[in-house]
């Protein structure tokens, strides 16, 4: 199933088919959706009434999945143009729903504060994901 693609994505239909390649060609597609759909589950999670040990653990449980799932993403390199623009679109969204002032990507930067070669490892996959796209074009 392809992605809604927004406004900056659909603005690169006049570019070579290799950068406008669809969603279903690019694993970013679906690692972008693993992400929202996890933290959806675990923002729902959070929701639930109740303070016993089962809904706690429910909790947990997917914290830790949204958890896995968000660094997975930051693992994956687009392999479009349309992929990439809708990879840096996620990095700007909410990493919370309602939370319109804490990006995905200041959450992960707060992260890299502790761990720059991480940092450093992402810019480098993103560089080299730019350079075959660049090759193919």
């Amino acid at each position: 199933m392809a992605a809604t693609l927004s406004p900056i994505t659909t603005a690169l239909k006049g570019q070579p088919a290799s950068a406008t390649a669809t969603s279903d060609a690019d694993p970013i597609f679906a690692a972008i959706e693993q992400h929202k759909e996890a933290r959806a589950a675990y923002l729902a999670a959070m929701d639930a009434p109740g303070e016993d040990r089962e809904i706690h653990g429910a909790e947990g449980a997917c914290q830790q999945a949204e958890h896995d799932v968000f660094y997975e993403l930051f693992a994956r390199a687009p392999t479009t143009v349309v992929g990439m623009a809708a990879l840096f679109e996620h990095l700007a969204s909410p990493r919370w729903e309602g939370d319109s002032d804490y990006t995905v990507i200041q959450s992960v930067a707060e992260d890299w504060e502790s761990a720059p070669e991480a940092a450093a490892k992402w810019a480098t996959l993103m560089a080299e994901a730019f350079r075959k796209m660049v090759a193919t074009a």
